[in-house]
């Protein structure tokens, strides 16, 4: 707020990035921690190909305003000049840059969006779990789409099978979160296209429940 006083303050959320980031911004509003990067140097997690001792020794809790404070740097500075040695060094001079990353693909939920960090880059999902609200489940055909590309993981109901509202009826995996598809009313589950362990596509027909 001293130095950057039009600058808004942004919200800081804590996650388990799976080892993938330390801190990271999402424009000026958001702000990351992965807390799972501050278990101390020798939590059995931390492979030590991938993270080194003298980068381990950075990782206790008392580092976090040092990440957070380097990726609001990182999102204050002007993007380097050029591709020159002064210009990147400038750069890292200003933003304090500087971090391990493994391959992995950190994201977070934050009020129904879903963030997604890869390769630099955030998207944005707006996430459906496939649970209708009650005007829409007296009104609908009961069809159970799948609401974004996934993997099945399990099924707990049958073909045939009477449901109540609630009642689950598939689990689906989707960017390293599993999505439980329940019944949107009361009825007979009459057709069941889902098998666990299959692959499917957003938008396809998975079950359909009729009433009673």
């Amino acid at each position: 707020r001293y130095y950057f006083p039009k600058k808004p303050v942004p919200q800081v959320v804590a996650m388990v990035s799976e080892f993938a980031t330390d801190a990271f911004t999402y424009g000026d509003s958001l702000c990351g921690i992965g807390l799972d990067m501050f278990l101390g140097e020798n939590y059995p997690g931390y492979d030590p190909e991938i993270f080194p001792a003298y980068i381990r020794r950075q990782f206790y809790r008392e580092y976090i305003p040092v990440r957070l404070a380097r990726a609001l740097a990182q999102n204050l500075a002007d993007a380097p000049p050029g591709n020159r040695l002064i210009d990147q060094m400038l750069y890292n001079g200003k933003a304090c840059a500087g971090r391990v990353e493994p391959n992995l693909t950190p994201a977070i939920l934050l009020n129904g969006v879903a963030y997604v960090f890869r390769n630099g880059d955030v998207y944005e999902f707006n996430l459906d779990t496939g649970e209708r609200s009650a005007d829409e489940a007296t009104a609908g055909d009961g069809a159970i789409l799948s609401p974004m590309p996934g993997k099945i993981v399990s099924v707990a109901a049958k073909a045939g099978a009477k449901l109540k509202k609630g009642d689950p009826i598939l689990v689906l995996e989707a960017m390293k979160m599993e999505h439980t598809l329940t019944a949107p009313f009361d009825g007979k589950l009459a057709e069941l296209n889902a098998k666990a362990g299959a692959q499917v596509s957003e938008g396809v027909l998975l079950a359909k429940l009729e009433k009673d």
